[in-house]
């Protein structure tokens, strides 16, 4: 595996420490893990690191991916910082010591986005002085699945078509096997042509190797793929925070015989039923589109992005972060002012 986090100065873990602390954190995302560190630093981000130690061993920390620009550097920390026991005294600590890398080395801004379930995340960045960005950078509505519930007493309570389409698969001799029973480049297969098909990037094989190595076996992520008489149709790959398995990423075959058997709606049925018996206590579908609305139970509304600015100049940048996000012209007028000022213009990236 690549170091994600290569040479920096600000480097204080390598990989293989700061994955195996990642492993034992209750609230861990992929988004915190080498793996993805690598990829983005294939796409021009540098990364960065800190880490709070108890007895020579990591008990908590953030990965920063950092962006640099003509107006200075930009930092992001995705689904982080991350510490043993969502301990406060310990994300306190975690906190001060990404203000203290973000002065040393230069930050002009460092942007962090949470899940509902990073409550002490939360409250530790803001007594810091983090304030929610601002509105360009909305709360994200999802739809979320209260698995207190049976399946069929969920069904009962959603779209009809959930019920009618998961026990027309059924019917259909559709059967659905979890990471471990379903190789991986089953899953990978219907991912891959879905990108095509709908025209996004997508992580290479390799990434989502990967985290199944790192995270699987925690029950940290878990990928179902649904079958025909052994033929792979449809898969879902997604990750679990806390108690919640979030959906994450998607694909299918796209023959019009394919479409018309529906078997998403039993996939994610199926991960319900398998979240719930490995302790989840909610299911959420990572948005509002059309098809996650026919599983509605409940909407909740995931936090929106904090921002710290850094610096001198701290006011002027946190009126540039609001300008930019005043709206899609202002926001062209600001990549159009970096690139004249010689700046790279960021990658489109897989999510």
């Amino acid at each position: 595996m690549n170091d994600g986090c290569g040479d920096s100065a600000a480097h204080v873990a390598t990989d293989d420490e700061w994955d195996a602390f990642l492993q034992r954190c209750f609230l861990c995302h992929p988004e915190q893990s080498s793996p993805y560190a690598a990829n983005r630093v294939e796409y021009g981000y540098r990364c960065d690191r800190v880490v709070v130690r108890e007895k020579g061993g990591i008990v908590g920390g953030a990965q920063i991916l950092v962006w640099p620009t003509p107006f200075g550097n930009h930092a992001r920390i995705f689904r982080g910082p991350v510490v043993l026991d969502d301990d406060p005294r310990l994300m306190r600590e975690v906190v001060r010591r990404v203000d203290q890398e973000a002065s040393a080395y230069g930050y002009t801004s460092v942007q962090v986005d949470l899940f509902p379930e990073h409550k002490v995340a939360h409250q530790a960045l803001q007594e810091e002085g983090f304030s929610p960005a601002p509105d360009g950078a909305q709360s994200k509505e999802s739809f979320r699945i209260p698995l207190a519930f049976s399946n069929e007493e969920l069904m009962s309570r959603m779209n009809k078509n959930v019920a009618y389409s998961v026990r027309r698969a059924i019917r259909d001799k559709i059967t659905v096997r979890a990471g471990g029973d379903a190789p991986l480049e089953d899953f990978y297969k219907m991912h891959e042509a879905t990108a095509r098909h709908q025209g996004f990037l997508r992580f290479p094989q390799e990434y989502f190797t990967d985290l199944w190595g790192l995270l699987g076996k925690r029950g940290k992520v878990q990928y179902f793929v649904a079958y025909c008489d052994d033929v792979p149709l449809a898969g879902i790959y997604n990750v679990i925070v806390g108690r919640t398995m979030y959906y994450n990423w998607g694909g299918m075959r796209w023959e019009p015989e394919v479409k018309k058997m529906r078997v998403n709606y039993l996939l994610h049925m199926t991960a319900m039923a398998w979240a719930r018996t490995h302790g989840c206590t909610f299911y959420d579908l990572s948005g509002i589109q059309p098809f996650k609305k026919q599983f509605a139970i409940e909407k909740v509304f995931w936090p929106r992005p904090l921002l710290k600015c850094y610096g001198s100049l701290r006011g002027l940048r946190w009126k540039m972060h609001e300008l930019t996000a005043s709206g899609p012209r202002m926001r062209r007028m600001v990549k159009k002012a970096a690139r004249l000022l010689g700046g790279r213009q960021e990658k489109k990236m897989p999510w």
